[in-house]
Protein backbone atom coordinates (compact mmCIF):
# COMPACT_ATOMS: atom_id res chain seq x y z
CA UNK A 1 0.00 0.00 0.00
CA UNK A 2 1.51 3.36 -0.96
CA UNK A 3 2.40 6.53 1.30
CA UNK A 4 2.13 4.12 4.17
CA UNK A 5 -1.76 3.81 4.12
CA UNK A 6 -3.39 1.06 6.17
CA UNK A 7 -4.99 -1.69 3.99
CA UNK A 8 -8.51 -2.25 3.69
CA UNK A 9 -8.27 -5.90 4.67
CA UNK A 10 -5.28 -8.45 5.99
CA UNK A 11 -4.53 -11.94 5.39
CA UNK A 12 -3.41 -14.52 8.10
CA UNK A 13 -3.00 -18.67 7.79
CA UNK A 14 -4.95 -20.58 10.07
CA UNK A 15 -4.58 -24.29 10.46
CA UNK A 16 -8.01 -26.00 10.74
CA UNK A 17 -8.28 -25.70 14.52
CA UNK A 18 -8.34 -22.23 14.26
CA UNK A 19 -10.36 -22.19 11.17
CA UNK A 20 -12.78 -24.02 13.35
CA UNK A 21 -13.10 -21.29 15.78
CA UNK A 22 -14.35 -19.06 13.27
CA UNK A 23 -16.79 -21.38 11.60
CA UNK A 24 -19.97 -19.41 12.45
CA UNK A 25 -18.38 -16.36 10.69
CA UNK A 26 -17.46 -18.55 7.65
CA UNK A 27 -20.60 -20.04 7.51
CA UNK A 28 -22.15 -16.54 7.23
CA UNK A 29 -19.15 -15.32 4.72
CA UNK A 30 -21.09 -18.97 2.57
CA UNK A 31 -23.71 -17.22 2.24
CA UNK A 32 -22.42 -13.93 1.14
CA UNK A 33 -19.91 -15.54 -1.76
CA UNK A 34 -19.69 -14.40 -5.52
CA UNK A 35 -19.56 -18.45 -6.04
CA UNK A 36 -21.17 -21.15 -4.83
CA UNK A 37 -18.53 -23.86 -3.44
CA UNK A 38 -19.40 -26.48 -0.83
CA UNK A 39 -16.28 -28.06 -0.74
CA UNK A 40 -14.96 -25.05 0.65
CA UNK A 41 -17.25 -24.36 3.13
CA UNK A 42 -16.57 -25.20 7.06
CA UNK A 43 -18.91 -28.10 7.16
CA UNK A 44 -17.13 -30.01 4.54
CA UNK A 45 -13.45 -28.56 4.17
CA UNK A 46 -13.28 -28.90 8.33
CA UNK A 47 -14.42 -32.11 8.36
CA UNK A 48 -11.21 -33.13 5.40
CA UNK A 49 -9.16 -31.19 7.04
CA UNK A 50 -9.28 -32.63 10.25
CA UNK A 51 -9.31 -36.25 8.92
CA UNK A 52 -6.93 -35.77 5.79
CA UNK A 53 -3.22 -37.31 6.70
CA UNK A 54 -0.82 -34.62 7.95
CA UNK A 55 0.51 -33.65 4.73
CA UNK A 56 -2.64 -33.39 2.84
CA UNK A 57 -5.03 -30.91 5.38
CA UNK A 58 -5.04 -27.51 4.02
CA UNK A 59 -4.47 -24.24 5.27
CA UNK A 60 -6.82 -21.74 5.65
CA UNK A 61 -6.11 -18.28 4.53
CA UNK A 62 -8.35 -16.24 6.01
CA UNK A 63 -8.38 -11.96 5.09
CA UNK A 64 -10.97 -9.41 7.01
CA UNK A 65 -11.13 -5.96 7.10
CA UNK A 66 -9.23 -3.60 9.15
CA UNK A 67 -11.87 -1.56 10.06
CA UNK A 68 -15.99 -1.19 11.33
CA UNK A 69 -16.63 -4.94 12.12
CA UNK A 70 -13.89 -6.37 11.08
CA UNK A 71 -16.09 -8.81 8.43
CA UNK A 72 -14.44 -11.83 7.69
CA UNK A 73 -14.65 -11.08 3.57
CA UNK A 74 -12.57 -13.98 2.36
CA UNK A 75 -11.41 -17.65 2.68
CA UNK A 76 -9.26 -19.66 0.56
CA UNK A 77 -7.81 -23.14 0.60
CA UNK A 78 -3.93 -23.32 0.49
CA UNK A 79 -1.76 -26.29 0.01
CA UNK A 80 0.30 -26.70 3.61
CA UNK A 81 3.51 -25.37 1.47
CA UNK A 82 2.85 -22.21 -0.78
CA UNK A 83 0.84 -20.50 -2.68
CA UNK A 84 -1.28 -23.07 -5.06
CA UNK A 85 -5.28 -23.75 -3.85
CA UNK A 86 -5.60 -26.91 -1.90
CA UNK A 87 -6.48 -30.08 -4.23
CA UNK A 88 -7.85 -33.17 -3.40
CA UNK A 89 -9.69 -35.68 -5.50
CA UNK A 90 -12.49 -35.45 -2.80
CA UNK A 91 -12.89 -31.72 -4.36
CA UNK A 92 -14.46 -30.99 -7.48
CA UNK A 93 -14.94 -27.20 -7.31
CA UNK A 94 -12.26 -24.67 -6.26
CA UNK A 95 -13.78 -21.30 -5.94
CA UNK A 96 -12.36 -19.45 -2.87
CA UNK A 97 -14.79 -17.73 -1.22
CA UNK A 98 -15.09 -14.02 -1.88
CA UNK A 99 -17.73 -11.71 -0.37
CA UNK A 100 -19.88 -10.00 -2.76
CA UNK A 101 -18.92 -6.43 -2.45
CA UNK A 102 -15.18 -6.78 -1.09
CA UNK A 103 -13.99 -9.53 -3.81
CA UNK A 104 -10.81 -6.45 -4.87
CA UNK A 105 -10.41 -5.56 -0.99
CA UNK A 106 -9.62 -9.71 -0.14
CA UNK A 107 -7.46 -10.02 -3.50
CA UNK A 108 -5.55 -7.02 -2.85
CA UNK A 109 -4.70 -8.78 0.74
CA UNK A 110 -4.31 -12.35 -0.58
CA UNK A 111 -1.92 -10.52 -2.78
CA UNK A 112 -0.25 -8.45 -0.10
CA UNK A 113 0.24 -11.76 1.88
CA UNK A 114 1.70 -13.56 -0.68
CA UNK A 115 4.32 -11.16 -1.75
CA UNK A 116 5.67 -11.87 1.66
CA UNK A 117 5.79 -15.09 0.76
CA UNK A 118 9.61 -16.50 -0.51
CA UNK A 119 9.70 -18.36 -3.69
CA UNK A 120 5.77 -18.15 -4.50
CA UNK A 121 5.70 -16.88 -7.77
CA UNK A 122 1.60 -16.54 -7.80
CA UNK A 123 -1.62 -17.64 -7.17
CA UNK A 124 -2.84 -21.28 -8.78
CA UNK A 125 -6.19 -21.63 -8.63
CA UNK A 126 -7.92 -24.88 -9.64
CA UNK A 127 -11.17 -26.20 -11.31
CA UNK A 128 -12.94 -22.84 -11.69
CA UNK A 129 -16.39 -21.55 -13.94
CA UNK A 130 -14.43 -20.05 -16.49
CA UNK A 131 -17.53 -17.62 -16.45
CA UNK A 132 -18.55 -17.54 -12.66
CA UNK A 133 -18.04 -14.43 -10.55
CA UNK A 134 -14.97 -15.40 -8.65
CA UNK A 135 -13.20 -16.22 -12.16
CA UNK A 136 -14.20 -12.63 -13.35
CA UNK A 137 -13.02 -10.65 -9.88
CA UNK A 138 -9.55 -12.86 -10.68
CA UNK A 139 -8.92 -11.59 -13.50
CA UNK A 140 -10.26 -8.07 -13.07
CA UNK A 141 -7.47 -7.75 -10.22
CA UNK A 142 -4.80 -9.43 -12.06
CA UNK A 143 -5.68 -6.33 -14.47
CA UNK A 144 -5.76 -3.60 -12.17
CA UNK A 145 -2.48 -4.86 -10.50
CA UNK A 146 -1.05 -5.46 -14.05
CA UNK A 147 -0.21 -9.49 -13.08
CA UNK A 148 0.25 -11.52 -15.99
CA UNK A 149 -2.08 -14.49 -16.11
CA UNK A 150 -1.80 -17.92 -17.84
CA UNK A 151 -4.93 -20.48 -17.91
CA UNK A 152 -4.80 -23.81 -17.91
CA UNK A 153 -6.60 -27.06 -18.84
CA UNK A 154 -10.20 -25.43 -19.92
CA UNK A 155 -12.91 -28.26 -20.41
CA UNK A 156 -16.39 -28.66 -19.70
CA UNK A 157 -18.21 -31.28 -17.94
CA UNK A 158 -22.00 -32.32 -18.13
CA UNK A 159 -24.49 -29.93 -15.93
CA UNK A 160 -28.00 -28.51 -15.66
CA UNK A 161 -28.79 -25.04 -16.22
CA UNK A 162 -31.65 -22.99 -15.90
CA UNK A 163 -32.41 -20.95 -18.67
CA UNK A 164 -33.73 -16.95 -18.64
CA UNK A 165 -37.09 -18.60 -19.01
CA UNK A 166 -36.89 -20.77 -15.66
CA UNK A 167 -36.06 -23.70 -17.47
CA UNK A 168 -33.90 -27.03 -16.99
CA UNK A 169 -33.64 -28.80 -20.17
CA UNK A 170 -33.93 -32.35 -19.36
CA UNK A 171 -33.04 -35.69 -21.48
CA UNK A 172 -36.33 -36.95 -23.89
CA UNK A 173 -36.53 -38.85 -27.48
CA UNK A 174 -34.53 -42.43 -27.45
CA UNK A 175 -32.50 -42.18 -24.42
CA UNK A 176 -35.37 -41.51 -22.06
CA UNK A 177 -37.49 -44.12 -23.77
CA UNK A 178 -35.01 -46.74 -23.88
CA UNK A 179 -34.11 -46.19 -20.11
CA UNK A 180 -37.61 -46.48 -19.54
CA UNK A 181 -38.09 -49.42 -20.83
CA UNK A 182 -34.93 -50.99 -18.81
CA UNK A 183 -36.76 -49.36 -15.51
CA UNK A 184 -39.60 -51.81 -16.80
CA UNK A 185 -37.15 -54.94 -16.63
CA UNK A 186 -36.29 -53.97 -13.48
CA UNK A 187 -40.03 -53.26 -11.55
CA UNK A 188 -40.41 -57.36 -13.21
CA UNK A 189 -38.50 -58.26 -10.53
CA UNK A 190 -39.81 -56.48 -7.44
CA UNK A 191 -41.17 -53.06 -6.53
CA UNK A 192 -38.41 -49.99 -7.40
CA UNK A 193 -38.23 -46.55 -5.02
CA UNK A 194 -37.03 -43.63 -5.23
CA UNK A 195 -36.28 -41.83 -1.89
CA UNK A 196 -34.45 -38.57 -1.25
CA UNK A 197 -33.03 -38.09 2.48
CA UNK A 198 -32.69 -34.42 3.69
CA UNK A 199 -32.66 -34.75 7.81
CA UNK A 200 -29.90 -35.66 9.85
CA UNK A 201 -30.85 -39.43 10.81
CA UNK A 202 -31.91 -40.37 7.03
CA UNK A 203 -28.54 -38.97 5.81
CA UNK A 204 -26.45 -40.51 8.41
CA UNK A 205 -28.30 -44.12 7.19
CA UNK A 206 -28.04 -43.30 3.76
CA UNK A 207 -24.67 -42.61 3.59
CA UNK A 208 -23.69 -46.25 5.46
CA UNK A 209 -25.81 -47.58 2.78
CA UNK A 210 -23.81 -45.56 0.27
CA UNK A 211 -20.25 -46.44 2.14
CA UNK A 212 -21.42 -50.47 1.80
CA UNK A 213 -23.01 -49.99 -1.76
CA UNK A 214 -19.34 -48.80 -2.93
CA UNK A 215 -17.56 -51.09 -0.79
CA UNK A 216 -19.38 -54.12 -2.81
CA UNK A 217 -18.67 -52.65 -6.23
CA UNK A 218 -15.47 -52.34 -8.10
CA UNK A 219 -14.27 -49.57 -6.56
CA UNK A 220 -13.93 -51.94 -2.94
CA UNK A 221 -12.17 -54.71 -5.15
CA UNK A 222 -9.24 -51.80 -6.01
CA UNK A 223 -9.16 -50.72 -2.44
CA UNK A 224 -10.75 -47.12 -3.64
CA UNK A 225 -13.73 -47.13 -2.24
CA UNK A 226 -14.08 -44.92 0.90
CA UNK A 227 -14.90 -47.52 3.01
CA UNK A 228 -11.45 -49.27 2.44
CA UNK A 229 -9.99 -46.32 4.22
CA UNK A 230 -11.11 -45.83 8.07
CA UNK A 231 -9.94 -42.04 7.96
CA UNK A 232 -11.49 -41.17 4.79
CA UNK A 233 -14.66 -43.03 5.88
CA UNK A 234 -15.17 -40.99 8.97
CA UNK A 235 -14.92 -37.92 6.58
CA UNK A 236 -17.71 -38.85 4.47
CA UNK A 237 -19.54 -39.40 7.55
CA UNK A 238 -18.41 -36.23 9.25
CA UNK A 239 -19.13 -34.05 6.39
CA UNK A 240 -22.54 -35.18 5.42
CA UNK A 241 -23.62 -35.18 8.87
CA UNK A 242 -22.70 -31.49 9.27
CA UNK A 243 -23.91 -30.87 5.82
CA UNK A 244 -27.62 -32.20 6.72
CA UNK A 245 -27.68 -30.32 10.20
CA UNK A 246 -27.16 -26.78 7.54
CA UNK A 247 -29.31 -27.87 5.15
CA UNK A 248 -26.71 -28.68 2.25
CA UNK A 249 -27.05 -31.98 1.14
CA UNK A 250 -29.23 -34.74 0.23
CA UNK A 251 -28.61 -38.48 -0.67
CA UNK A 252 -30.74 -39.89 -3.25
CA UNK A 253 -31.08 -43.32 -3.67
CA UNK A 254 -32.99 -45.77 -5.82
CA UNK A 255 -34.43 -49.10 -4.25
CA UNK A 256 -35.73 -52.41 -5.04
CA UNK A 257 -37.95 -53.51 -2.07
CA UNK A 258 -36.37 -51.40 0.08
CA UNK A 259 -32.86 -52.55 -0.89
CA UNK A 260 -30.58 -49.66 -2.04
CA UNK A 261 -29.23 -50.11 -5.54
CA UNK A 262 -27.95 -46.97 -6.11
CA UNK A 263 -27.33 -43.71 -4.50
CA UNK A 264 -25.96 -40.48 -5.12
CA UNK A 265 -24.37 -38.29 -2.45
CA UNK A 266 -25.62 -34.25 -3.58
CA UNK A 267 -23.50 -31.46 -1.71
CA UNK A 268 -26.17 -27.86 -1.70
CA UNK A 269 -25.20 -23.92 -1.91
CA UNK A 270 -26.64 -21.37 -2.73
CA UNK A 271 -28.77 -21.90 -5.39
CA UNK A 272 -26.73 -24.74 -7.05
CA UNK A 273 -26.07 -28.79 -6.48
CA UNK A 274 -23.03 -30.68 -6.93
CA UNK A 275 -23.79 -34.31 -7.47
CA UNK A 276 -20.53 -35.69 -5.55
CA UNK A 277 -20.42 -39.38 -5.22
CA UNK A 278 -22.44 -42.35 -6.99
CA UNK A 279 -22.41 -45.84 -6.39
CA UNK A 280 -24.89 -49.03 -7.55
CA UNK A 281 -25.12 -52.64 -7.28
CA UNK A 282 -23.70 -54.02 -10.29
CA UNK A 283 -25.70 -57.12 -10.26
CA UNK A 284 -28.09 -54.93 -11.75
CA UNK A 285 -26.35 -53.52 -14.79
CA UNK A 286 -28.93 -54.90 -16.98
CA UNK A 287 -30.99 -51.62 -16.44
CA UNK A 288 -28.37 -48.97 -15.95
CA UNK A 289 -28.69 -48.17 -11.98
CA UNK A 290 -26.34 -45.62 -12.34
CA UNK A 291 -27.83 -43.71 -15.29
CA UNK A 292 -31.60 -44.01 -13.40
CA UNK A 293 -30.24 -42.26 -10.15
CA UNK A 294 -29.03 -40.19 -12.41
CA UNK A 295 -32.13 -39.04 -14.24
CA UNK A 296 -34.50 -39.17 -11.26
CA UNK A 297 -31.85 -36.78 -9.30
CA UNK A 298 -31.60 -34.47 -12.37
CA UNK A 299 -35.64 -34.63 -12.72
CA UNK A 300 -35.65 -33.90 -9.22
CA UNK A 301 -33.44 -30.81 -9.23
CA UNK A 302 -35.12 -29.20 -12.26
CA UNK A 303 -38.45 -29.51 -10.51
CA UNK A 304 -36.56 -27.52 -7.62
CA UNK A 305 -37.07 -23.86 -7.97
CA UNK A 306 -34.34 -23.27 -5.73
CA UNK A 307 -32.21 -24.76 -7.64
CA UNK A 308 -30.90 -23.22 -10.92
CA UNK A 309 -27.36 -25.02 -11.58
CA UNK A 310 -26.48 -28.70 -11.23
CA UNK A 311 -23.43 -29.60 -11.59
CA UNK A 312 -21.91 -33.46 -12.17
CA UNK A 313 -18.85 -32.90 -10.55
CA UNK A 314 -17.83 -35.28 -13.65
CA UNK A 315 -14.62 -35.93 -15.93
CA UNK A 316 -15.22 -33.97 -19.68
CA UNK A 317 -17.09 -36.37 -21.69
CA UNK A 318 -18.19 -38.78 -19.18
CA UNK A 319 -19.86 -41.88 -21.25
CA UNK A 320 -23.15 -41.46 -18.68
CA UNK A 321 -23.93 -38.35 -17.94
CA UNK A 322 -23.35 -36.86 -20.93
CA UNK A 323 -26.20 -38.14 -21.96
CA UNK A 324 -28.48 -37.02 -19.61
CA UNK A 325 -27.41 -33.96 -18.41
CA UNK A 326 -27.36 -31.89 -21.64
CA UNK A 327 -25.99 -28.42 -20.21
CA UNK A 328 -21.99 -27.80 -19.76
CA UNK A 329 -20.10 -26.11 -17.09
CA UNK A 330 -16.53 -24.47 -18.62
CA UNK A 331 -13.77 -24.84 -16.05
CA UNK A 332 -10.52 -23.76 -16.11
CA UNK A 333 -7.44 -23.48 -13.89
CA UNK A 334 -6.39 -20.07 -14.05
CA UNK A 335 -2.90 -18.89 -12.39
CA UNK A 336 -2.32 -15.01 -11.72
CA UNK A 337 1.26 -14.37 -11.28
CA UNK A 338 2.73 -11.54 -9.40
CA UNK A 339 6.82 -10.92 -10.62
CA UNK A 340 6.88 -13.30 -14.03
CA UNK A 341 6.69 -12.15 -17.36
CA UNK A 342 4.86 -14.91 -19.59
CA UNK A 343 3.27 -14.55 -23.07
CA UNK A 344 -0.28 -15.26 -22.36
CA UNK A 345 -1.77 -12.26 -20.66
CA UNK A 346 -5.00 -11.16 -20.33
Amino acid sequence: VSGGERPAAVARILDWRDAEEISAEWEELSRSSLDANPFFEPAFALSLAQHAPQEHRPRFLAVRETSGAHRLIAIFLLESSGAQTWKSPFVAFGAPLLRRGCAQEALDAALDWLRTREGAPGFFHSQLDARGATCCALLSHAVRNNLPVQEFDRRQRAAMIRDDNGVIREVAGKRRKELGRLLRRLQDKGEVTFRTATSIPDVRNAVEAFLTLEGQGWKGERGTALVCNPVLATFTRTAMRRMAGLSQCRVDMMLLDGKPIAIGLVLLSHDQAFFWKIAFDEEYGFCSPGAQITLSLGHSLAQDAGINVADSCAIPNHPMIDHLWLDRREIIDPVSYTHLTLPTIY
